[in-house]
């Protein structure tokens, strides 16, 4: 099986998550879910709709702003 362009931009993305926030990369990549699409492991999406609640919490976090999830 093959990553999708998708599955390898998420990586990327968590590989940076992890230098920002000083975490291990090896907890964040066990986060992170794939789903099988035609061959290719594709990201689930409910992991990336949760992967990208908590990035905007984190940046409101950092901008001292509060988070609205709606």
């Amino acid at each position: 099986m093959r990553l999708s362009d998708n599955s390898i931009a998420q990586l990327v993305r968590v590989l940076q998550i992890a230098i920002l926030t000083g975490t291990d990369i090896t907890d964040n990549l066990r986060m992170v879910n794939f789903i099988e699409e035609e061959d290719l492991l594709d990201i689930d999406p409910e992991y990336l709709s949760t992967f990208e609640m908590n990035l905007e919490k984190m940046q409101a976090k950092a901008l001292g702003t509060s988070f609205d999830a709606n």
